[in-house]
């Protein structure tokens, strides 16, 4: 028997997806937290008021949902998901360099 519960997700460089997928109408996303729930509150403001003022009151291209080509395989998917776990509690610094799924 597997029991999964309470899955973590990952994106391949640590940020998370939030905003409006293209291609599907009014399809918004949030998802790709590496601490779960804790950014609920913030995220759910922010895209409610995106959604109800039709702009975001921060750029956050950084967070874009559809930041990701068809050069995001799966195989890269994977290799830098695995990177970015463990990069999730360290220290980062300026310019650093990531060197899985090159």
């Amino acid at each position: 028997v597997n029991i999964v519960s309470g899955p973590i997700t990952y994106t391949p460089d640590i940020l998370p997806m939030i905003g409006p997928f293209q291609g599907v109408r009014n399809y918004w996303t949030a998802i790709g937290f590496g601490y779960g729930i804790i950014h609920s509150g913030g995220v759910g403001k922010f895209l409610s008021d995106w959604i109800i003022n039709g702009e975001p009151s921060f750029d956050l291209i950084e967070v874009d949902p559809n930041r990701y080509g068809k050069w995001t395989t799966k195989e890269y998917t994977a290799v830098k998901a695995r990177e970015s776990y463990g990069f999730n509690n360290i220290v980062g610094y300026p310019d650093e360099e990531r060197f899985a799924g090159r």
